[in-house]
């Protein structure tokens, strides 16, 4: 068991004999993670991005079976989000869920609250609504947000998904990288630096050259990067257009079908309603120009959504969709359960593929 899951469990436990009393837990032999909580086998039989997303322990409180569903990311989720993955964790687990996790801000508590939501956040607070508990010891100041410098920068994200999608980032030179990607060499060297300060990458030095390697497997390259990811999408604006603008769009090769528009072509889930484009942030004026483009104030008849990025969508994808792990980035703060769904596919077509698979 990793060391900061292993505290996280004892930290539980702890709490838990402090405030219910020894009894509480079936085990109490120094609140070992081991004696008292054990991996949940059916957890395999989840959809992938709960397995993705949380660690789930078997453990007895108060007698009763529970399932303790362990947040993997040290980032906070919304409530709305880990609201829907506790219902469906629930359905198949005859016993209290509850969702376990190191911090959460007050606002976000209340909201937990609101939904139902079983949390234990250890040393702080403990809501079991299905036992009529709501035990709250002290806050701690809310953490700031994190530091822009926790995620990775455009440059930086664009280098880990080539990779991740088996483009020919690997083993560049920091020069020949930052003129395929139309970045400046003091732009890639302070990427290559980012992904090395976070054990992503190494810096092989060559001569005069410096070289881009990740030593990390596909799965494994994605589970360490993820927590730095950025959304792509910096806007969300509304345009109308007829089809034959949208064709000038695509023929540019700088516009790429996002959204729902382009999770509709990589898996089973329906067409949305109105057209989504994702381009460049940089690229907007022009293209806006280009066809003559109004900005809408909202969503109107035979409008688009366009999605301006961080980053040019095209580098990652040589199809008419942009790439499924910035998509799949794009659209994790949804709450539908088909977009979830359809999520979960693209990341599995993507590891069982491999690098191979050209997008």
């Amino acid at each position: 068991m990793e060391a900061w899951k292993e505290a996280l469990l004892r930290k539980a436990a702890l709490y838990l004999r402090e405030v219910l009393g020894d009894s509480a837990l079936s085990a109490v032999d120094n609140a070992r993670a081991s004696d008292w909580a054990t991996t949940w086998e059916n957890a395999r039989q989840l959809p992938f991005y709960l397995q993705d997303a949380y660690h789930f322990y078997r453990a007895e409180l108060l007698g009763q079976p529970c399932l303790l569903m362990l947040a993997a990311s040290r980032e906070e989720a919304t409530p709305a989000v880990v609201q829907k993955h506790w219902q469906l964790v629930v359905k198949q687990f005859d016993g209290p869920v509850i969702y376990v996790v190191e911090t959460v801000a007050s606002y976000n508590r209340k909201r937990l609250i609101e939904h139902k939501v079983a949390f234990l956040v250890p040393g702080n607070q403990l809501y079991l609504p299905m036992l009529g508990m709501d035990l709250r010891e002290h806050f701690k100041p809310d953490k700031k947000p994190p530091p822009s410098a926790a995620a990775l920068s455009s440059v930086a994200q664009l280098l880990v998904l080539r990779s991740l999608l088996g483009l020919d980032s690997d083993g560049l030179a920091g020069k020949k990288l930052a003129k395929l990607l139309g970045y400046s060499a003091m732009t890639l060297t302070r990427a290559l630096k980012e992904l090395a300060d976070r054990d992503l990458a190494e810096i092989q030095i060559c001569g005069r050259e410096k070289h881009l390697q990740f030593n990390l497997q596909q799965r494994e390259l994605w589970q360490a990067a993820k927590p730095h990811l950025q959304n792509p999408v910096k806007k969300r604006i509304w345009v109308r257009f007829g089809a034959g603008q949208s064709l000038v769009l695509a023929e540019t090769a700088v516009g790429k079908i996002s959204g729902e528009g382009a999770l509709a072509q990589l898996t089973m889930i329906a067409e949305p309603a109105y057209p989504i484009w994702a381009l460049n942030a940089a690229d907007w004026a022009g293209v806006k120009t280009l066809l003559d483009l109004d900005e809408l104030d909202r969503q109107q008849e035979r409008s688009a959504q366009v999605q301006l990025w961080r980053y040019n969508p095209g580098l990652l994808s040589a199809s008419n969709c942009v790439d499924p792990l910035s998509l799949w980035l794009s659209l994790q703060d949804s709450t539908d359960e088909r977009i979830e769904l359809a999520r979960d596919e693209l990341l599995q077509k993507v590891f069982e593929q491999g690098r191979e698979q050209t997008w």
